[in-house]
């Protein structure tokens, strides 16, 4: 048998590769990149800081090289194929624009995963010990005075239309934690922080002094169970996630043009959808819209009951599998693939999307390793702090994603109800089982649910 990892390095990007099945080709490259992920490189002489200059950790990431079996990988989720006969399939590998756009957000997805580590741990050193830091011009930079989140929190929950009690409720809770709870929310988050706190705020501790809250809590803003009927009473679930979505697209939009300076709208984007994956299910659904291949060969004339119910069945099908992109958390190459390149057999191969997941986490975690600055001995921060704020001052300004809210508050968000009737219930049928096949890959069945908690 011909050695398929041969072939790929043998031939260009333009040049056609033809295999058997492109599965066993896809399965191959991944059992085989698995085992020399841990032992790929990464040069960390160029994450070593001497004169904290502005973006310096930006420009070393961008500069990052791949060992040649990642970039195959990274390749085949890109590469286009079809079948030509019985027994062989044509694979067309992407140009080098494409692979370079792809690379890109790659690396934008590692800097938004670091500026959100680096975030999230200097506001748990601020709650933590805000009696000696409170005052210092780090917290001031990252976070507002107490009267100054108040003001702002509460506005926010009115443009999100929350109940008149829910409204008392959170205000109590603000009043009830005022010593320190602002320095868990920071700045350049806050519009993300902000719509978790107005359901995460009844999870709260009722004694104040207790020193484990969490403003972000998965288990209050993430999926919720729908229910196995298309048109259950639980669908209520579907319709709110739309109408979420859109209010908090349009709060995200209206604050940063607001606050520019202070807000970084990607890193909100990326951490809104890490925890609701409403903005997958908004990009994913788009898929299945009326110029698409799928949506044609729905709208063809069905007069059968019989071959209505196998459709229905093959549409729950499709969408159970395209929920495997689920536990990916990265939105800058998640976005790239599902918006040009959606390919039914590869979204449902789970071993894609955590080999894909693994390849960022391992770069993230040997950056970490390798940056190297000079330790300040006149500040009173302590020495790892004072690493998370040099990486938060180095990424704060990087918006890879902004283009995407862009394209988002240039239209009318749909909001699909069950009640519709011709394309729009089309696709209110592919939001309801894209939502459920995202639940269920994600929550359902598991003993302790894997909600993401800070």
């Amino acid at each position: 048998m011909v050695n398929e990892r041969e072939i790929i390095n043998e031939v260009t990007n333009t040049d056609n590769l033809k295999v058997e099945t492109y599965e066993d080709l896809v399965d191959e490259l991944l059992f085989d990149l698995n085992s020399i992920i841990d032992d790929c490189k990464v040069d960390a002489t160029i994450f070593q800081s001497k004169t904290n200059n502005f973006k310096e950790l930006s420009k070393a990431i961008n500069k990052l090289e791949f060992d040649e079996r990642i970039i195959d990988f990274f390749n085949l989720l890109l590469a286009e194929y079809k079948i030509v006969d019985f027994n062989e399939t044509e694979v067309q590998f992407p140009n080098e624009k494409v692979i370079k756009k792809f690379l890109s957000y790659f690396c934008s997805d590692l800097k938004m995963l670091l500026l959100k580590e680096s975030v999230v741990n200097i506001s748990n050193y601020f709650y933590l010990n805000y009696d000696n830091h409170g005052d210092s011009d780090v917290a001031r930079e990252m976070f507002y005075d107490f009267t100054s989140f108040k003001s702002k929190m509460l506005k926010y929950a009115l443009e999100m239309e929350l109940s008149e009690s829910d409204i008392k409720g959170l205000t109590f809770t603000i009043e009830e934690y005022k010593e320190k709870i602002h320095y868990k929310i920071p700045k350049i988050a806050f519009p993300w922080y902000a719509y978790a706190l107005c359901d995460s705020y009844k999870e709260f501790p009722a004694e104040a002094n207790d020193k484990k809250i969490f403003i972000i809590n998965g288990s209050c803003s993430s999926l919720k169970w729908t229910g196995r009927s298309l048109y259950s009473e639980r669908n209520i679930n579907v319709e709110d996630a739309q109408k979420n979505f859109k209010k908090f697209i349009k709060s995200l939009s209206e604050m940063r043009s607001q606050e520019e300076d202070k807000i970084n709208e990607s890193l909100n984007l990326n951490l809104f959808n890490e925890i609701t994956n409403l903005y997958d299910l908004y990009n994913l659904n788009k898929i299945f819209n009326h110029s698409s291949h799928y949506m044609k060969i729905k709208r063809m004339n069905i007069k059968s009951k019989e071959s209505d119910k196998r459709s229905q069945q093959r549409k729950k099908e499709v969408f159970a599998g395209v929920s495997h992109i689920a536990p990916l958390k990265h939105i800058g190459t998640k976005t790239y693939l599902i918006n040009g390149f959606y390919k039914e057999d590869i979204f449902s191969n789970g071993k894609i999307w955590s080999t894909l997941d693994k390849i960022i986490n391992y770069y993230k975690e040997r950056i970490l390793v390798a940056i190297q600055i000079p330790y300040n001995s006149e500040s009173t921060l302590p020495e790892h702090i004072q690493k998370d704020y040099y990486i938060y001052c180095q990424i704060k300004e990087d918006r890879p994603y902004s283009e995407f809210l862009k394209v988002l508050t240039k239209k009318t968000l749909p909001v699909y109800l069950y009640s519709d009737s011709g394309m729009n219930k089309e696709l209110y049928d592919s939001y309801f089982y894209l939502y459920q096949g995202f639940y269920e890959k994600q929550f359902k069945g598991s003993k302790s649910k894997n909600y993401i908690k800070y």
